[in-house]
């Protein structure tokens, strides 16, 4: 019976054991604020230690995917768990660069989910389409709106004013190969305003939560308040919007997708997070060419459209 007890003791003294054993610590980007041309303020939490005090954290970047201390550059930002702050300096302007954080306790060296954003343009002072600021790495223009509501500067997808960007079908937050009526997600289904729901919303859930798609309420302030201008940037064909305070954002006449591009290049097709009234077939969209500004119309879900994200931040 002794034997049994010692055996049952050193089982439940295994099982201890290795429940306590420490893992890898966890730590995130949590934002990236005070972008400009040359630097950038990272702000991250170790958000677990795994058990085991963190000797190290910070963050590391490169021009180039998947950063670690070994094939980047990096920051040191202190030990233990918590909020942290890292400045990235000397940095090229009008480049896009990707940063993760590290935390290093007795198990290893721990990288978190990598985040990207892109340097302002030394040049820009000069240029009409020049950002204010940046939001979660994405930069965006204040138009002076009695909302207050700020404008991204290029569609989700792109990585300039000109670029068209992906294309998404209302209340899908990826982008596919084909557009049709049978591969809808949302068709027939009774659903509210999408607006900032990661279930439906494309903006929030590849740009984060600050991010949005507008409002039909929103994209009628656009409408109403700003100035519009048909012109091209480099070649491409859309729409210069003028805010109150004379910036402006470029919408590029990206058309839409529905077996097949329609009116690519002289139309523009941009989703709001507004269903059609009585209709679970629809959403309301932007739908403007070059001979025309057409303000809000019932849209077909179906198709893929172009998505400018907006923030309250």
């Amino acid at each position: 019976m002794k034997r049994v007890y010692l055996i049952m003791t050193l089982v439940c003294m295994l099982f201890v054991s290795c429940g306590n054993e420490p893992e890898m610590a966890t730590a995130e980007v949590k934002n990236i604020a005070n972008i400009t041309a040359t630097s950038a303020t990272i702000i991250c939490d170790v958000v677990d230690d795994g058990g085991s005090e963190v000797t190290a954290k910070g963050i590391c970047w490169s021009i180039n995917q998947n950063p670690t201390l070994d094939n980047g550059k990096g920051v040191y930002g202190g030990k233990n768990l918590g909020y942290y702050e890292c400045e990235m300096t000397g940095l090229d302007p009008n480049t896009t660069y990707y940063v993760r954080t590290y935390a290093k306790n007795s198990v290893g060296m721990a990288y978190g989910k990598e985040k990207n954003f892109t340097t302002l343009d030394i040049n820009n002072s000069g240029d009409e389409f020049a950002p204010d600021g940046n939001v979660d790495g994405y930069a965006y223009v204040d138009l002076g709106l009695p909302s207050g509501l700020k404008w991204a500067t290029y569609n989700i997808g792109a990585n300039s004013p000109k670029e068209y960007g992906n294309y998404y079908a209302w209340g899908e937050v990826n982008a596919k190969a084909e557009y049709s009526f049978e591969n809808s997600l949302t068709m027939g289904q009774e659903i509210n305003d999408i607006s900032g729901n990661p279930q439906y919303d494309a903006a929030t859930v590849n740009w984060g939560d600050a991010w949005r798609i507008p409002t039909k309420t929103e994209l009628e302030e656009l409408f109403n308040v700003c100035k519009w201008e048909w012109t091209s940037i480099e070649g491409t064909y859309g729409y210069k919007v003028k805010g109150l305070n004379g910036k402006y954002i470029f919408l590029p006449g990206a058309g839409y997708q529905d077996q097949g591009g329609q009116g690519v290049g002289n139309h523009g097709f941009y989703m709001s997070s507004t269903p059609g009234e009585n209709l679970n077939y629809s959403c309301y969209v932007i739908n403007f060419a070059s001979d025309m500004i057409l303000k809000l119309q019932v849209g077909n879900r179906h198709w893929g459209m172009s998505v400018r994200p907006v923030t309250d931040k």
